[in-house]
């Protein structure tokens, strides 16, 4: 492959295989996962609960680094040193003792000993544009999900990522709050365009956060498809023949994996 078609990509995983050792056995989660992640884009994963959809954000963020195959962001190995990687989780991950201005500053603190002006200026710019401007001085405690969520997202925008990693971000909160992030979640990515690897149980969620939609089966973990989204972040489905019939095919593949 060409240095030029090689640049276009943030992310590059090829023949990823990870293994886990037990007492008993050597149990393999990830075999041959291939994917690829354009600069600016965002897959979203889907599949089957123990399919290894965790494990594979885990090693894109270093936190596995035991791995057979190729692993790389912006061309080179994953490095956490090196790469600023975001990683949004379900339980927000939030300092209870920490205001909201602090937690928002922690993922930048870990890249950098000294935090001056100029980041703080651009820290109240994206809580600001979370809706969180009035809840700075608060506590985890006393903000809601949605609220702890918005903090979440702020933080790994505050640093600046290289790539974004969202592991099922949104699957705890009710519905209409959970719209109200993902249309918040893609409000503030196509201000930064941050190569993104989206986690998710939901169908609906896939389709509209994931300009592609990559399909897991496991154990161990395989993409058995990666499909174009005609549908990424559509709320009003014109066509919904063709929605109902990719949504269909989506769940099709996930209920031929589970058997």
């Amino acid at each position: 492959m060409s240095k030029a078609k090689r640049a276009l990509y943030m992310i590059r995983v090829r023949n990823l295989e990870v293994f886990y050792n037990s007492s008993r056995r050597k149990f393999r989660a990830l075999a041959g996962v291939n994917m690829d992640v354009e600069k600016g884009g965002i897959i979203a994963v889907i599949g089957p609960s123990g399919c290894g959809k965790t494990t594979l954000l885990y090693v894109l963020a270093g936190i596995i680094n035991e791995f057979e195959g190729e692993v790389l962001i912006d061309n080179a190995p994953v490095d956490p040193r090196k790469h600023r990687i975001g990683l949004v989780l379900q339980d927000y991950g939030l300092l209870p003792w920490k205001r909201v201005f602090e937690n928002a500053l922690l993922g930048l603190k870990v890249k950098k000993k000294v935090i001056n002006k100029k980041d703080k200026e651009y820290a109240e710019y994206v809580l600001t544009r979370v809706g969180l401007s009035g809840l700075l001085k608060r506590y985890p405690g006393e903000l809601s999900g949605g609220q702890r969520q918005r903090v979440a997202i702020a933080r790994v925008f505050i640093m600046k990522p290289d790539i974004l990693l969202m592991d099922e971000p949104f699957s705890a909160l009710d519905a209409i709050t959970r719209e109200e992030m993902q249309d918040l979640f893609l409000d503030v990515w196509k201000s930064d365009s941050v190569s993104t690897v989206f986690v998710t149980h939901s169908t609906e969620e896939a389709m509209y956060v994931g300009k592609k939609i990559a399909v897991m089966t496991g154990p161990p973990g395989r993409i058995v498809t990666i499909m174009d989204n005609p549908f990424f972040g559509i709320r009003e489905v014109k066509d919904s023949d063709l929605y109902f019939s990719m949504k269909l095919k989506l769940k099709e593949l996930i209920k031929g994996i589970q058997k």
